[in-house]
């Protein structure tokens, strides 16, 4: 199998040629750093299996498939850093999609179906993909929908976001609370505010996110800050550079615009 990788990490590049090298069947022939170069490298021949990175510097992935002429890839593999994503490679139908950092035995299962795909002769349907992507594009599917978020054992569980109280900054990922013990995002607050509903989530400071249909209370606090209490009792801090985004929110503003200091 023709294999190209594009994706605008080094190391990511490097780690994903090393684990596809050790497919017999595998030859990269093609590796690219922004989606301009794959949309001009990756020609009407194509290659068989095509891992696309979703954010590039230049477009997303999405973007790039929706630029790349017809037969440029028989099987796409989407190339993620977070979990929601996720949902959105299935959503436009790509054959699969694996996460960041790599795991060799969940590259092998991705090969293996496009193996299959490949072995069925059935190629990559280009038109359905992008007319897919033409309804992610669209006002009713801006947002999500569900958060995936951490489970036991391992699990993954695909969380209506409706039941979302709060978010908070827990290092380079997010503490999701929604009743129960809180869970874990791989994404950073700014990664989630551009995938959740500016008019329900706002971001009440560098560490926190709210949902204003949980917001009982707004208390002053010190020096500009206040203190949002939500409905099940917890309080959540705000700094004085976000209140009027939250007063504006508050009265369901259409000209909101997310703070530039966050």
């Amino acid at each position: 199998m023709r294999v190209a990788i594009v994706d605008d990490e080094p190391p990511a590049r490097r780690l994903l040629g090393e684990i596809l090298a050790a497919h017999a069947d595998v030859q990269v022939v093609g590796e690219l750093a922004t989606g301009n170069a794959a949309v001009a490298g990756l020609g009407a021949d194509g290659v068989d299996v095509l891992f696309l990175d979703i954010e590039l510097p230049d477009m997303s992935g999405f973007d790039v498939l929706a630029r790349l002429p017809a037969g440029a890839a028989r099987s796409v593999i989407f190339v993620t850093a977070h979990d929601h994503f996720a949902l959105r490679a299935f959503d436009v139908a790509a054959i699969d999609y694996v996460l960041k950092p790599f795991d060799e035995e969940r590259i092998a299962r991705a090969l293996a179906r496009a193996r299959e795909r490949i072995a069925g002769g059935e190629p990559a349907d280009l038109a359905r993909l992008l007319r897919a992507v033409e309804r992610l594009s669209g006002p009713a599917d801006r947002y999500l929908n569900r958060l995936p978020v951490g489970g036991e054992g391992g699990r993954t569980v695909l969380l209506p976001v409706a039941d979302i109280r709060w978010i908070e900054a827990a290092g380079k990922h997010a503490r999701v609370h929604a009743g129960g013990p809180p869970r874990l995002v791989r994404d950073t607050l700014g990664g989630l505010e551009r995938v959740l509903d500016p008019q329900q989530f706002v971001r009440m400071s560098r560490s926190a996110i709210v949902n204003l249909d949980r917001v009982q209370e707004i208390h002053p606090w010190f020096r500009g800050d206040f203190v949002v209490m939500l409905d099940d009792g917890a309080k959540v801090r705000s700094t004085a550079g976000y209140r009027h985004s939250l007063e504006r929110l508050l009265h369901r503003d259409p000209s909101y615009a997310r703070p530039r200091n966050g």
